[in-house]
């Protein structure tokens, strides 16, 4: 098995080692593995897209827009 180092803020090692019962190396595993998953999802989903770029930004505007308009109504409410 390959093994992988990297650095945490010492603030958050404080705050595991209150729990030594912790397999930390198994948690980083896991989140990776997760992590990896939903990339292979995306990568799925969007070698199937017919969009172009410049399609997916507009649709995204829209959906900012529309958000954005909801969300000024609640507020003027």
């Amino acid at each position: 098995m390959t093994e992988i180092t990297f650095s945490i803020p010492e603030k958050l090692f404080q705050k595991m080692k209150k729990y030594p019962e912790i397999k930390w190396s198994s948690i980083a595993r896991s989140a990776i593995e997760k992590y990896i998953e939903d990339l292979e999802v995306t990568d799925e989903i969007t070698s199937k897209s017919t969009l172009s770029s410049k399609d997916a930004e507009i649709i995204s505007d829209k959906i900012k827009k529309g958000m954005w308009e909801k969300h000024k109504k609640l507020m003027t409410n």
